[in-house]
Protein backbone atom coordinates (compact mmCIF):
# COMPACT_ATOMS: atom_id res chain seq x y z
CA UNK A 1 0.00 0.00 0.00
CA UNK A 2 1.33 3.43 -0.84
CA UNK A 3 1.90 6.04 1.97
CA UNK A 4 -1.29 8.26 3.21
CA UNK A 5 -0.35 11.62 1.57
CA UNK A 6 -1.97 13.55 4.37
CA UNK A 7 0.75 11.97 6.80
CA UNK A 8 3.44 13.08 4.46
CA UNK A 9 2.31 16.17 4.45
CA UNK A 10 1.80 16.58 8.28
CA UNK A 11 5.54 14.99 8.19
CA UNK A 12 6.74 18.07 6.15
CA UNK A 13 5.10 20.48 8.13
CA UNK A 14 5.93 19.16 11.30
CA UNK A 15 9.50 19.18 10.29
CA UNK A 16 9.42 22.32 8.31
CA UNK A 17 7.78 23.76 11.31
CA UNK A 18 10.44 22.33 13.85
CA UNK A 19 13.75 23.86 11.28
CA UNK A 20 11.48 27.40 11.41
CA UNK A 21 11.51 27.57 14.72
CA UNK A 22 15.02 26.67 15.69
CA UNK A 23 16.54 28.54 13.05
CA UNK A 24 14.58 31.74 14.57
CA UNK A 25 16.51 31.06 17.56
CA UNK A 26 19.52 30.80 15.75
CA UNK A 27 18.74 33.67 14.12
CA UNK A 28 17.88 35.56 16.72
CA UNK A 29 21.29 34.44 18.31
CA UNK A 30 22.67 35.25 15.11
CA UNK A 31 21.29 38.90 14.70
CA UNK A 32 22.82 39.51 18.29
CA UNK A 33 26.20 38.34 17.19
CA UNK A 34 26.73 39.92 14.06
CA UNK A 35 25.41 42.92 15.83
CA UNK A 36 27.98 42.54 18.39
CA UNK A 37 31.08 41.46 16.18
CA UNK A 38 30.08 44.62 14.01
CA UNK A 39 30.20 47.10 17.11
CA UNK A 40 33.46 45.74 17.97
CA UNK A 41 34.77 45.65 14.02
CA UNK A 42 33.80 49.22 14.17
CA UNK A 43 35.06 50.34 17.46
CA UNK A 44 38.41 48.42 17.47
CA UNK A 45 38.93 49.83 13.92
CA UNK A 46 38.67 53.44 15.12
CA UNK A 47 40.77 52.63 18.77
CA UNK A 48 43.94 50.65 17.17
CA UNK A 49 43.72 52.34 13.52
CA UNK A 50 44.03 50.87 10.41
CA UNK A 51 47.53 49.18 11.16
CA UNK A 52 46.50 47.74 14.72
CA UNK A 53 43.47 46.29 13.24
CA UNK A 54 44.85 44.74 10.46
CA UNK A 55 47.00 43.11 13.27
CA UNK A 56 44.37 42.34 15.13
CA UNK A 57 42.36 40.72 11.68
CA UNK A 58 45.97 38.86 10.88
CA UNK A 59 45.99 37.53 14.67
CA UNK A 60 42.26 36.02 14.91
CA UNK A 61 42.26 34.75 11.33
CA UNK A 62 44.55 32.43 12.06
CA UNK A 63 42.78 31.11 15.65
CA UNK A 64 39.99 30.64 12.92
CA UNK A 65 41.83 28.74 10.31
CA UNK A 66 43.52 26.98 12.91
CA UNK A 67 40.90 26.58 14.87
CA UNK A 68 38.71 24.12 12.67
CA UNK A 69 41.42 21.88 12.67
CA UNK A 70 42.17 21.28 16.16
CA UNK A 71 38.84 18.98 16.53
CA UNK A 72 40.40 16.62 13.87
CA UNK A 73 36.40 16.50 12.72
CA UNK A 74 35.13 15.51 15.80
CA UNK A 75 32.73 18.43 15.93
CA UNK A 76 31.52 17.52 12.49
CA UNK A 77 30.80 13.95 13.50
CA UNK A 78 29.54 14.76 16.93
CA UNK A 79 26.69 16.31 15.19
CA UNK A 80 26.34 13.68 12.61
CA UNK A 81 26.08 10.76 14.34
CA UNK A 82 24.97 12.32 17.45
CA UNK A 83 21.77 13.53 16.01
CA UNK A 84 20.93 10.10 14.26
CA UNK A 85 21.71 7.92 17.54
CA UNK A 86 19.70 10.23 19.45
CA UNK A 87 16.64 10.24 16.45
CA UNK A 88 16.88 5.96 16.90
CA UNK A 89 17.58 6.09 20.51
CA UNK A 90 20.65 4.35 20.68
CA UNK A 91 22.21 5.23 23.71
CA UNK A 92 24.75 3.07 23.93
CA UNK A 93 25.93 4.35 20.36
CA UNK A 94 25.27 7.73 21.28
CA UNK A 95 27.38 7.38 24.63
CA UNK A 96 30.08 6.09 23.22
CA UNK A 97 30.37 8.56 20.31
CA UNK A 98 30.41 11.61 23.33
CA UNK A 99 33.02 10.33 25.03
CA UNK A 100 35.24 9.43 21.96
CA UNK A 101 34.47 12.15 20.18
CA UNK A 102 34.84 15.11 23.63
CA UNK A 103 38.02 12.60 24.29
CA UNK A 104 40.08 13.34 21.23
CA UNK A 105 38.85 16.95 21.29
CA UNK A 106 40.40 17.20 25.01
CA UNK A 107 43.98 15.66 23.32
CA UNK A 108 44.09 17.15 20.42
CA UNK A 109 43.12 20.72 21.09
CA UNK A 110 45.83 21.99 23.38
CA UNK A 111 48.23 20.10 21.18
CA UNK A 112 47.61 22.29 18.33
CA UNK A 113 48.04 25.54 20.49
CA UNK A 114 51.23 24.80 22.20
CA UNK A 115 52.56 23.70 18.16
CA UNK A 116 51.31 26.96 16.63
CA UNK A 117 53.00 28.44 20.14
CA UNK A 118 56.34 26.63 19.61
CA UNK A 119 56.74 26.98 15.55
CA UNK A 120 56.43 31.13 16.35
CA UNK A 121 58.35 31.13 19.08
CA UNK A 122 61.24 29.12 17.58
CA UNK A 123 61.24 31.17 14.46
CA UNK A 124 60.38 28.80 12.30
CA UNK A 125 57.44 31.08 10.84
CA UNK A 126 57.17 35.30 10.97
CA UNK A 127 60.71 35.33 11.98
CA UNK A 128 61.32 38.37 10.04
CA UNK A 129 57.42 39.85 11.07
CA UNK A 130 58.03 40.17 15.09
CA UNK A 131 54.46 41.77 15.35
CA UNK A 132 52.37 39.11 14.10
CA UNK A 133 54.81 36.75 15.79
CA UNK A 134 53.92 37.99 19.02
CA UNK A 135 50.34 38.54 18.14
CA UNK A 136 50.25 34.69 17.16
CA UNK A 137 51.73 33.54 20.52
CA UNK A 138 49.54 35.60 22.22
CA UNK A 139 45.86 33.91 20.69
CA UNK A 140 47.34 30.61 20.38
CA UNK A 141 45.85 29.83 23.72
CA UNK A 142 42.52 30.84 21.76
CA UNK A 143 42.83 27.66 18.92
CA UNK A 144 42.33 25.30 22.29
CA UNK A 145 39.39 27.07 23.76
CA UNK A 146 37.99 27.53 19.80
CA UNK A 147 38.22 23.79 19.32
CA UNK A 148 36.54 22.91 22.45
CA UNK A 149 33.75 25.14 22.09
CA UNK A 150 33.26 24.33 18.40
CA UNK A 151 33.13 20.20 19.96
CA UNK A 152 30.78 21.50 22.71
CA UNK A 153 28.10 23.24 20.47
CA UNK A 154 28.21 20.37 18.09
CA UNK A 155 26.67 17.68 20.88
CA UNK A 156 24.49 20.84 21.60
CA UNK A 157 23.03 20.58 17.66
CA UNK A 158 22.89 17.47 18.02
CA UNK A 159 20.27 17.53 20.45
CA UNK A 160 18.80 20.57 18.28
CA UNK A 161 19.39 22.54 21.75
CA UNK A 162 19.29 25.30 19.75
CA UNK A 163 19.76 28.29 22.64
CA UNK A 164 22.36 26.55 24.22
CA UNK A 165 24.27 26.87 20.83
CA UNK A 166 22.96 30.74 20.61
CA UNK A 167 24.24 31.53 24.30
CA UNK A 168 27.39 30.05 24.25
CA UNK A 169 29.02 30.05 20.85
CA UNK A 170 26.85 33.35 18.99
CA UNK A 171 26.62 35.77 22.12
CA UNK A 172 29.10 35.03 25.18
CA UNK A 173 32.07 34.61 22.97
CA UNK A 174 31.39 38.43 20.47
CA UNK A 175 30.00 39.67 24.22
CA UNK A 176 32.87 39.12 26.11
CA UNK A 177 35.31 40.18 23.24
CA UNK A 178 34.00 43.56 23.04
CA UNK A 179 33.98 44.00 26.84
CA UNK A 180 37.33 42.98 27.16
CA UNK A 181 38.28 45.27 23.93
CA UNK A 182 37.08 48.29 25.68
CA UNK A 183 38.48 47.44 28.85
CA UNK A 184 42.39 46.70 27.27
CA UNK A 185 41.29 50.26 25.40
CA UNK A 186 40.54 52.07 28.52
CA UNK A 187 43.55 50.69 29.93
CA UNK A 188 45.85 52.12 26.85
CA UNK A 189 47.16 48.09 26.60
CA UNK A 190 46.76 48.70 22.47
CA UNK A 191 46.29 45.62 20.30
CA UNK A 192 47.74 43.07 22.96
CA UNK A 193 45.73 43.98 25.40
CA UNK A 194 42.42 43.57 22.52
CA UNK A 195 44.29 40.14 21.34
CA UNK A 196 44.32 38.65 25.41
CA UNK A 197 40.43 39.74 25.70
CA UNK A 198 39.79 37.75 22.81
CA UNK A 199 41.14 34.88 24.06
CA UNK A 200 39.32 35.25 27.56
CA UNK A 201 35.61 35.66 25.86
CA UNK A 202 36.50 31.89 23.88
CA UNK A 203 37.03 30.31 27.32
CA UNK A 204 33.93 31.70 28.71
CA UNK A 205 31.71 30.70 25.66
CA UNK A 206 33.46 27.14 26.57
CA UNK A 207 32.16 27.10 29.81
CA UNK A 208 29.12 27.55 28.94
CA UNK A 209 28.70 25.34 26.50
CA UNK A 210 30.22 22.64 28.55
CA UNK A 211 27.72 23.16 31.55
CA UNK A 212 24.74 23.24 28.93
CA UNK A 213 26.38 19.13 27.86
CA UNK A 214 26.59 18.33 31.30
CA UNK A 215 23.10 19.04 31.97
CA UNK A 216 22.27 17.36 29.15
CA UNK A 217 24.34 14.78 28.42
CA UNK A 218 25.81 14.19 31.56
CA UNK A 219 23.84 11.36 33.20
CA UNK A 220 24.37 9.56 30.22
CA UNK A 221 27.86 10.20 30.17
CA UNK A 222 28.59 8.93 33.91
CA UNK A 223 26.14 6.09 33.52
CA UNK A 224 28.89 2.82 33.20
CA UNK A 225 25.64 0.20 32.91
CA UNK A 226 25.02 1.90 29.27
CA UNK A 227 27.96 -0.07 26.93
CA UNK A 228 29.75 3.04 25.12
CA UNK A 229 29.74 1.43 21.52
CA UNK A 230 31.43 3.06 18.84
CA UNK A 231 32.90 2.47 15.36
CA UNK A 232 36.16 4.29 15.51
CA UNK A 233 37.18 4.07 12.13
CA UNK A 234 33.72 5.36 11.20
CA UNK A 235 34.02 7.72 13.03
CA UNK A 236 37.56 8.71 12.17
CA UNK A 237 36.76 7.93 8.42
CA UNK A 238 34.03 10.81 8.46
CA UNK A 239 35.72 13.29 11.00
CA UNK A 240 39.03 13.76 9.74
CA UNK A 241 38.01 14.56 6.24
CA UNK A 242 35.31 16.80 7.53
CA UNK A 243 37.94 18.86 9.32
CA UNK A 244 39.95 19.48 6.14
CA UNK A 245 36.92 20.76 4.62
CA UNK A 246 35.91 22.87 7.20
CA UNK A 247 39.73 24.07 7.66
CA UNK A 248 39.48 24.86 3.79
CA UNK A 249 36.32 26.53 3.68
CA UNK A 250 37.33 28.63 6.47
CA UNK A 251 40.72 29.19 4.31
CA UNK A 252 38.54 30.18 1.19
CA UNK A 253 37.10 33.12 3.93
CA UNK A 254 39.81 34.14 5.24
CA UNK A 255 42.96 33.38 2.31
CA UNK A 256 42.43 36.45 1.01
CA UNK A 257 43.70 38.37 4.52
CA UNK A 258 46.20 36.11 4.87
CA UNK A 259 47.50 36.97 1.18
CA UNK A 260 46.89 40.73 1.97
CA UNK A 261 49.31 40.20 4.58
CA UNK A 262 51.78 39.12 2.72
CA UNK A 263 51.69 40.79 -0.71
CA UNK A 264 50.15 44.19 0.29
CA UNK A 265 50.03 46.32 3.61
CA UNK A 266 48.38 46.04 6.69
CA UNK A 267 46.14 49.04 5.49
CA UNK A 268 45.06 47.02 3.16
CA UNK A 269 44.38 44.08 5.18
CA UNK A 270 42.26 46.36 7.77
CA UNK A 271 39.94 47.82 5.06
CA UNK A 272 39.50 44.94 3.74
CA UNK A 273 38.69 43.30 6.54
CA UNK A 274 35.64 45.69 7.16
CA UNK A 275 34.47 44.83 3.67
CA UNK A 276 34.16 41.15 4.88
CA UNK A 277 32.88 41.46 7.81
CA UNK A 278 30.04 43.56 6.43
CA UNK A 279 29.36 40.65 3.58
CA UNK A 280 29.78 38.00 6.26
CA UNK A 281 26.81 39.49 7.50
CA UNK A 282 24.75 37.34 4.45
CA UNK A 283 25.62 34.63 5.87
CA UNK A 284 23.61 34.95 8.99
CA UNK A 285 20.64 33.30 7.28
CA UNK A 286 22.13 30.96 6.19
CA UNK A 287 23.70 29.71 9.35
CA UNK A 288 20.62 30.08 11.25
CA UNK A 289 18.90 27.54 8.32
CA UNK A 290 21.24 25.00 8.08
CA UNK A 291 22.49 25.29 11.45
CA UNK A 292 19.01 23.65 12.25
CA UNK A 293 18.50 21.64 9.07
CA UNK A 294 21.71 19.56 9.27
CA UNK A 295 20.86 17.16 12.45
CA UNK A 296 17.13 16.69 10.36
CA UNK A 297 19.61 15.80 7.43
CA UNK A 298 21.32 13.09 9.81
CA UNK A 299 17.79 12.01 10.34
CA UNK A 300 16.47 11.88 7.66
CA UNK A 301 19.46 10.02 5.73
CA UNK A 302 19.84 7.69 8.02
CA UNK A 303 16.35 6.96 7.87
CA UNK A 304 16.38 6.95 3.99
CA UNK A 305 13.21 9.19 3.32
CA UNK A 306 14.99 10.87 0.23
CA UNK A 307 11.50 12.01 -0.47
CA UNK A 308 10.88 14.73 2.29
CA UNK A 309 14.48 15.56 2.71
CA UNK A 310 13.74 17.05 -0.82
CA UNK A 311 10.56 18.76 -0.07
CA UNK A 312 12.01 20.42 2.96
CA UNK A 313 15.12 21.23 0.84
CA UNK A 314 12.83 23.21 -1.19
CA UNK A 315 11.35 25.02 1.51
CA UNK A 316 14.27 25.71 3.21
CA UNK A 317 16.21 27.18 0.55
CA UNK A 318 12.86 29.15 -0.77
CA UNK A 319 12.48 30.82 2.72
CA UNK A 320 16.02 31.93 2.91
CA UNK A 321 16.64 33.49 -0.16
CA UNK A 322 13.43 35.54 0.87
CA UNK A 323 15.04 36.37 4.07
CA UNK A 324 18.73 37.28 2.68
CA UNK A 325 17.54 38.95 -0.39
CA UNK A 326 16.65 42.75 1.53
CA UNK A 327 20.09 42.40 3.25
CA UNK A 328 21.91 41.67 -0.08
CA UNK A 329 20.09 44.13 -2.10
CA UNK A 330 20.83 47.06 0.44
CA UNK A 331 24.56 46.41 0.50
CA UNK A 332 24.91 45.79 -3.63
CA UNK A 333 22.97 49.12 -4.24
CA UNK A 334 24.06 51.79 -1.06
CA UNK A 335 27.77 49.65 -0.31
CA UNK A 336 29.53 53.48 0.40
CA UNK A 337 26.67 54.28 2.68
CA UNK A 338 27.23 50.97 4.58
CA UNK A 339 30.70 51.84 5.13
CA UNK A 340 29.89 55.10 5.78
CA UNK A 341 29.22 53.83 9.32
CA UNK A 342 33.38 53.37 10.00
CA UNK A 343 36.08 55.72 9.26
CA UNK A 344 36.39 57.39 5.98
CA UNK A 345 39.88 55.60 5.65
CA UNK A 346 37.67 52.08 5.06
CA UNK A 347 35.75 53.78 1.91
CA UNK A 348 38.20 52.23 -0.68
CA UNK A 349 36.34 48.85 -0.09
CA UNK A 350 33.08 49.73 -1.23
CA UNK A 351 33.95 48.34 -4.62
CA UNK A 352 35.47 45.06 -3.45
CA UNK A 353 32.75 44.95 -0.65
CA UNK A 354 30.27 44.65 -4.13
CA UNK A 355 32.31 42.05 -5.44
CA UNK A 356 32.16 40.32 -2.17
CA UNK A 357 28.14 39.88 -2.25
CA UNK A 358 27.98 38.53 -5.12
CA UNK A 359 29.94 35.30 -4.01
CA UNK A 360 28.37 35.35 -1.47
CA UNK A 361 24.68 35.28 -2.59
CA UNK A 362 25.73 32.02 -4.81
CA UNK A 363 26.85 30.79 -1.40
CA UNK A 364 23.65 31.88 -0.18
CA UNK A 365 21.50 30.19 -2.87
CA UNK A 366 23.31 26.71 -2.36
CA UNK A 367 23.80 26.57 1.37
CA UNK A 368 21.20 24.16 2.43
CA UNK A 369 22.41 21.76 -0.42
CA UNK A 370 25.96 21.98 0.65
CA UNK A 371 24.74 20.86 4.02
CA UNK A 372 23.07 17.82 2.64
CA UNK A 373 26.65 16.37 1.09
CA UNK A 374 27.98 17.18 4.15
CA UNK A 375 25.27 15.83 6.81
CA UNK A 376 24.80 12.68 4.72
CA UNK A 377 28.44 11.83 5.57
CA UNK A 378 30.13 12.66 1.98
CA UNK A 379 33.47 13.80 3.85
CA UNK A 380 36.22 12.87 1.33
CA UNK A 381 33.87 14.61 -1.71
CA UNK A 382 33.36 17.40 0.69
CA UNK A 383 37.16 17.81 1.22
CA UNK A 384 37.64 17.42 -2.57
CA UNK A 385 35.77 20.43 -2.86
CA UNK A 386 37.35 22.54 -0.14
CA UNK A 387 40.89 21.67 -2.27
CA UNK A 388 39.26 22.62 -5.46
CA UNK A 389 38.28 25.85 -4.24
CA UNK A 390 40.99 26.96 -2.08
CA UNK A 391 43.42 26.40 -5.08
CA UNK A 392 41.74 28.27 -7.32
CA UNK A 393 41.79 31.43 -4.85
CA UNK A 394 44.79 30.97 -3.97
CA UNK A 395 45.91 31.10 -7.80
CA UNK A 396 43.41 34.17 -8.37
CA UNK A 397 45.10 35.79 -5.67
CA UNK A 398 48.64 35.40 -6.44
CA UNK A 399 47.39 36.31 -10.00
CA UNK A 400 45.57 39.62 -9.01
CA UNK A 401 46.74 41.32 -5.94
CA UNK A 402 49.58 42.70 -6.54
CA UNK A 403 48.15 44.67 -9.40
CA UNK A 404 44.74 45.00 -8.31
CA UNK A 405 45.20 44.92 -4.45
CA UNK A 406 41.75 44.53 -2.36
CA UNK A 407 39.62 44.31 -5.78
CA UNK A 408 41.74 41.29 -6.83
CA UNK A 409 41.10 39.90 -3.72
CA UNK A 410 37.71 40.05 -3.50
CA UNK A 411 37.45 39.04 -6.99
CA UNK A 412 39.47 35.28 -6.21
CA UNK A 413 37.52 35.29 -3.51
CA UNK A 414 33.43 35.63 -4.47
CA UNK A 415 34.85 33.12 -7.19
CA UNK A 416 36.21 30.23 -5.23
CA UNK A 417 33.14 30.90 -3.24
CA UNK A 418 30.85 30.14 -6.07
CA UNK A 419 32.51 27.39 -7.94
CA UNK A 420 32.54 25.61 -4.52
CA UNK A 421 28.74 26.19 -4.15
CA UNK A 422 28.15 24.94 -7.82
CA UNK A 423 29.88 21.96 -7.42
CA UNK A 424 27.70 21.24 -4.29
CA UNK A 425 25.04 21.72 -5.77
CA UNK A 426 25.55 19.62 -8.88
CA UNK A 427 26.93 16.50 -6.56
CA UNK A 428 23.66 16.55 -4.02
CA UNK A 429 21.46 16.28 -7.41
CA UNK A 430 23.75 13.43 -8.54
CA UNK A 431 24.39 11.40 -5.20
CA UNK A 432 20.93 12.72 -3.37
CA UNK A 433 18.53 13.24 -6.51
CA UNK A 434 17.68 16.32 -4.28
CA UNK A 435 17.40 20.08 -6.30
CA UNK A 436 15.99 22.92 -4.34
CA UNK A 437 15.29 24.85 -7.22
CA UNK A 438 12.05 25.33 -8.99
CA UNK A 439 10.98 27.21 -12.57
CA UNK A 440 9.04 29.49 -10.68
CA UNK A 441 11.66 30.03 -8.45
CA UNK A 442 14.29 30.44 -11.14
CA UNK A 443 12.11 32.88 -12.43
CA UNK A 444 11.90 35.12 -9.48
CA UNK A 445 15.11 35.09 -8.84
CA UNK A 446 15.84 36.48 -12.66
CA UNK A 447 13.11 39.16 -11.55
CA UNK A 448 15.14 40.37 -8.89
CA UNK A 449 18.27 40.29 -10.51
CA UNK A 450 17.29 42.09 -13.37
CA UNK A 451 15.25 44.50 -10.92
CA UNK A 452 18.35 44.95 -8.81
CA UNK A 453 20.14 45.91 -12.14
CA UNK A 454 17.12 48.94 -13.22
CA UNK A 455 17.18 50.07 -9.54
CA UNK A 456 21.15 50.57 -9.45
CA UNK A 457 21.11 52.28 -12.91
CA UNK A 458 18.49 54.80 -11.46
CA UNK A 459 19.54 55.64 -8.36
CA UNK A 460 23.27 56.04 -9.52
CA UNK A 461 24.41 59.78 -9.15
CA UNK A 462 21.33 60.25 -6.97
CA UNK A 463 21.93 62.01 -3.49
CA UNK A 464 22.34 59.80 -0.52
CA UNK A 465 18.60 60.54 0.77
CA UNK A 466 17.26 59.21 -2.42
CA UNK A 467 19.04 56.05 -2.97
CA UNK A 468 18.42 54.92 0.73
CA UNK A 469 14.94 55.67 0.07
CA UNK A 470 14.49 53.74 -3.13
CA UNK A 471 16.47 50.71 -1.63
CA UNK A 472 14.06 50.85 1.74
CA UNK A 473 10.82 50.93 -0.79
CA UNK A 474 12.09 48.05 -3.48
CA UNK A 475 12.22 45.90 -0.60
CA UNK A 476 9.33 46.67 1.34
CA UNK A 477 7.41 46.15 -2.70
CA UNK A 478 9.41 42.87 -3.18
CA UNK A 479 8.80 41.52 0.35
CA UNK A 480 5.22 42.35 -0.47
CA UNK A 481 5.16 40.76 -3.33
CA UNK A 482 6.49 36.90 -2.60
CA UNK A 483 3.69 37.37 0.15
CA UNK A 484 1.38 38.07 -1.87
CA UNK A 485 1.91 35.68 -5.02
CA UNK A 486 5.22 33.97 -4.54
CA UNK A 487 4.09 31.64 -1.63
CA UNK A 488 3.70 28.12 -2.35
CA UNK A 489 1.16 25.56 -0.46
CA UNK A 490 4.61 24.38 1.28
CA UNK A 491 4.73 27.87 2.79
CA UNK A 492 1.48 27.91 3.43
CA UNK A 493 1.51 24.90 5.38
CA UNK A 494 4.86 25.77 7.23
CA UNK A 495 3.42 29.56 7.90
CA UNK A 496 0.47 27.42 9.93
CA UNK A 497 2.15 25.32 11.90
CA UNK A 498 4.48 28.09 13.17
CA UNK A 499 1.54 30.23 13.95
CA UNK A 500 -0.09 27.30 15.84
CA UNK A 501 3.55 26.71 17.86
CA UNK A 502 3.59 30.19 18.75
CA UNK A 503 -0.19 30.58 19.96
CA UNK A 504 0.46 27.57 21.94
CA UNK A 505 3.70 29.12 23.72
Amino acid sequence: MGSDPSTKTTSLGHDAAQIARGSAIVMAGGIGERALRMLTTWFLSGALGVVGFGLYAFATTVVGIIGALAPLGMDAGLTMFGARYRASSEKSRLRGTLLYGLGTVAISAPVFSLATYGVVRLGWVLSDRPEEAAALMIVSTAIALAAILSSAVAVLISAKDMVGQALSSQLAVPAATLGGAAIAVLLNTGTHGVLIAFVVAHGVGALIALRRVLRQDGSLLANRTVPAEVNLSGLFAYALPQSFARILYRANLWVDILMLTALASLTDVGVYRVSVAIAMLGALPVMASTTMFGPVIAELVYTKQADRLNQLLGVVTRWLIVIAVPLYATVLLVPDVVLALFDDAYQPGAKALGVLMVGQAFYVACAPTGAILTNAGHSLLNLLNGLISVGLNIALNLLLIPDHGIMGAAFASATALSVWSVLRLTQVRILHKCWPFSWHGAMSVAVIAGSLGLLHWGLNGQTILVRVSGVVLANLVGLGAFWTFGRTAEDNLVIDRVRAKIRRD
